[in-house]
């Protein structure tokens, strides 16, 4: 009977240090941020201070660094509230000191505003799903720093400008990108054709050079 309230008071005392822990984590407060950032918060009312940031919903820990954050839809899935229907946010810069993550997925939420060129400090990025938003401005260049991404999708907004240089030629691990249905401009940078690895590709006018696309099997045009 003692030893079992020895082990007792050892998992309690585990338990307590694990969330002083997780206060202090600045993972947490990043999301704690990102979720204070929303124009209706209520989106993300399972995150509380009761709960560990790795058991959040959208949230995926591995060995206790946030390496996945995929919240699709949030606005569909939101309480009804007067809040649900106004301008939503930006997608908060914050996120690019996630640097383990893996996998953000954002897509279909409305958010405005430019794409935070502090994405390109996830250095570990293989997804990244921002499409079906109402994102302005054109895409940072900082975006072909992401050297390990897999999945690249920014398509349905409102994204001007050209294709970076660098999205083109530093992603060779890309086998999908898809920037349809904005407002790009000019040509595609001969460039592209350095993606070897490209199988699902949704661009516009499309050059010679991806003939050199040999793994392609999918091609769509944002004109």
């Amino acid at each position: 009977m003692e030893m079992a309230s020895v082990w007792l008071l050892v998992l309690v005392f585990f338990s307590e240090t694990c969330n002083v822990l997780a206060e202090g984590d600045p993972e947490r407060e990043t999301l704690i941020s990102f979720k204070k950032s929303l124009e209706n918060p209520r989106v993300l009312f399972s995150w509380n201070g009761k709960t560990p940031h790795c058991n959040w919903v959208g949230v995926t820990c591995e060995l206790g660094r946030v390496v996945s954050l995929s919240l699709p839809a949030l606005f569909f899935k939101a309480p009804l509230s007067p809040s649900l229907f106004s301008l939503p946010s930006s997608v908060p810069s914050e996120l690019g000191e996630l640097t383990q993550l893996e996998t953000l997925e954002l897509g279909l939420n409305f958010f405005t505003g430019k794409i935070p060129p502090e994405l390109g400090k996830l250095k570990q990025l293989k997804t990244l799903d921002i499409s079906g938003n109402a994102l302005t401005g054109t895409l940072p260049s900082q975006l072909g720093e992401l050297t390990q991404l897999q999945f690249l999708d920014l398509g349905n907004n409102l994204l001007s400008g050209s294709l970076p240089v660098t999205l083109l030629t530093n992603l060779q691990s890309l086998t999908s990108l898809d920037v349809s249905n904005n407002s790009l401009s000019g040509s595609i940078p001969s460039e592209i054709g350095n993606l070897k690895n490209l199988t699902d590709l949704y661009l516009g006018p499309l050059p010679e050079e991806l003939s050199k696309l040999k793994s392609l099997s999918k091609l769509g045009s944002f004109i």
